[in-house]
């Protein structure tokens, strides 16, 4: 109940912040815009784009913010983890393959489908796999490994990153934590949050050789069960 409320009055604060933020920096993108098109240049034009590469980033945490509070909305189906990981892997596939990084994808036969949202477990796989990017930048191996047990599906990613300290391993799932210098902090909160409103678990521990391990959980659906037990047509939100 503590973290329930916690995290609604985190989400009514991002919103408010990234509402109160997004219609200056809005203005402020659409000048530079019509400068660039007018043909306009700076005697410090390098200075410029650096603005313009900032206020990106800006952007992308102000979305994040409106994220924390309102997930992307969506009818729940029956999705399959493989085709899940399809879809994401072709969208993170520029990025593995720049930063060196092999995905080993290691899924048992005849996987159940689970009832879900597909493009906020899509958001969530995709977030595990950019963080396990951004843990090895030298390149290395990623495995992705789904099982079934005892009616759930799991899903765990390893990397042979450095793993997670253990000062941070109480911290991070919460909101605005972070142990890069770029990050928001709202990607796991938010990954965790989307899991649990599916009936799901999210959790991180230490290989014992090297590297971190997600495990997702996600109740498995068969042919035949209720609709009832699936996650809410409602868009997920902070405040249940």
């Amino acid at each position: 109940m503590i973290r329930a409320e916690k995290m609604a009055a985190v989400g009514r604060l991002s919103a408010s912040v990234a509402h109160e933020v997004n219609n200056p920096l809005q203005a402020i993108a659409l000048h530079l815009q019509l400068m660039a098109e007018e043909g306009l240049t700076h005697p410090n034009q390098a200075q410029v784009d650096i603005v313009q590469q900032e206020l990106a980033r800006i952007a992308e945490i102000v979305q994040r913010l409106l994220e924390f509070q309102r997930p992307k909305p969506g009818r729940p189906s029956r999705q399959h983890i493989e085709f899940i990981l399809k879809d994401v892997l072709a969208l993170s596939g520029k990025q593995l393959q720049q930063t060196g990084v092999n995905v080993k994808i290691d899924l048992d036969d005849d996987l159940a489908p689970v009832l879900a949202v597909g493009d906020q477990v899509k958001q969530v796989f995709l977030n595990l796999i950019l963080n396990a990017i951004e843990a090895m930048p030298d390149g290395g191996d990623l495995t992705i490994h789904g099982s079934q047990s005892d009616g759930d599906i799991v899903v765990t990613f390893t990397d042979i990153g450095p793993g997670i300290a253990p000062e941070d391993m109480d911290q991070l799932f919460e909101p605005f934590f972070s142990t890069k210098h770029t990050g928001s902090g709202l990607g796991l909160a938010i990954s965790q949050e989307i899991i649990t409103n599916h009936g799901g678990r999210l959790a991180a521990h230490n290989h014992p050789q090297k590297g971190a391990v997600f495990t997702l959980t996600l109740p498995a659906h068969y042919e035949g069960e209720e609709s009832v037990t699936a996650p809410s047509e409602v868009p997920v939100t902070l405040n249940t």
